[in-house]
């Protein structure tokens, strides 16, 4: 059986969305706590809100149904508090028997004096803020490579964008690959808000690291994006002490080194085995790893910083990489 657009759509809305809450509903007259989540997508120039519940089954476990799915061209915290309480109130469940209340940390959810939490928490004293961890670790990282002389993360995007569009200069890499005998793979694309698509985007860099940057000398200074040619041109080569590492490279090494260890911890958090009880233990196993790398000044670029002749360069780079 198939049907048209139209057609699809009256089903989905008059049938299958009502009889799915049902569902919902009547799971939830035998658990007596539930959480809730909400979050904010944009569409154009409309703005959706999903309202996702979280409640234990003691026949599947935990289940994460989403309970509504609303158009709200205002998004101010009163706004979404009001629009919450009149969904639950619609779907006969009491106020009191939420649990917590999880979104980003946006400060329209979470802010100290007025926010959706703030709101809800008036109604329901003992709500706990479920707010995403993932988030606070991502920001941590990009708030901490302020610090670093080298944008690495720019590099990246703008390397992507090089060979993302442009079959012509795909095929010229896949030559320099074989030229300096690295097998040829795709460069993978970052994006700033997906939290784990920059660990694999800069380990494929550095795998690659000898093609590309012969790629790129090959363009010349004046064909080459300013911040790529920065981090290309061999500011050590002429020293053969220094094992042709230049000063950005280290950058690019040492970003390469600290990312694996916020994408393992996003990993652990992200994965669904994930409880509550785990998540003291993955957030103190990050900052105690931290502590440790800062007092025993171990980075991947040590080695090279090592071998630095210019002694003011290498306290830079080293207090820099502290700093982080």
């Amino acid at each position: 059986m198939s049907c048209g657009r139209t057609k699809c759509a009256a089903i989905c809305e008059n049938v299958l969305v009502p009889f799915s809450v049902q569902l919902v509903l009547e799971d939830l007259e035998t658990s007596s706590f539930f959480s809730i989540a909400s979050d904010a997508s944009n569409k154009g120039n409309r703005k959706l809100f999903p309202l996702c519940i979280r409640y234990f089954d003691v026949r599947v476990g935990i289940k994460e149904p989403i309970l509504d799915f609303y158009e709200d061209a205002n998004e101010t915290s009163q706004a979404i508090y009001h629009k919450i309480k009149m969904i639950l109130q619609k779907c006969n469940l009491p106020i009191d028997k939420i649990s917590s209340y999880a979104a980003d940390n946006a400060s329209v959810n979470y802010g100290k004096h007025n926010s959706v939490f703030i709101h809800l928490k008036n109604d329901v004293p003992g709500l706990i803020s479920a707010n995403c961890n993932c988030h606070v670790i991502n920001n941590a990282s990009k708030f901490a490579a302020k610090v670093l002389s080298m944008d690495v993360e720019t590099l990246i995007i703008k390397i992507y964008n090089e060979f993302s569009s442009s079959a012509k200069n795909d095929e010229s890499l896949k030559d320099f690959g074989e030229f300096v005998e690295i097998e040829w793979a795709q460069i993978l694309r970052h994006v700033p808000t997906w939290w784990l698509s920059l660990y694999p985007a800069i380990c494929r860099i550095t795998e690659k690291w000898p093609a590309l940057k012969s790629y790129f000398l090959s363009q010349g200074e004046d064909n080459c994006d300013k911040l790529i040619w920065k981090f290309v041109i061999d500011d050590a080569a002429s020293d053969p002490s220094e094992n042709n590492v230049s000063i950005p490279e280290k950058y690019l090494y040492f970003v390469h080194h600290i990312s694996g260890l916020f994408h393992n911890v996003v990993l652990a958090l992200e994965n669904k085995t994930c409880a509550s009880p785990e998540l003291y233990e993955i957030i103190e196993n990050l900052i105690v790893n931290l502590k440790q790398k800062r007092q025993d000044n171990f980075y991947k670029a040590n080695a090279a910083l090592r071998r630095l002749s210019n002694a003011t360069n290498a306290n830079k780079i080293n207090s820099e990489f502290g700093e982080f």
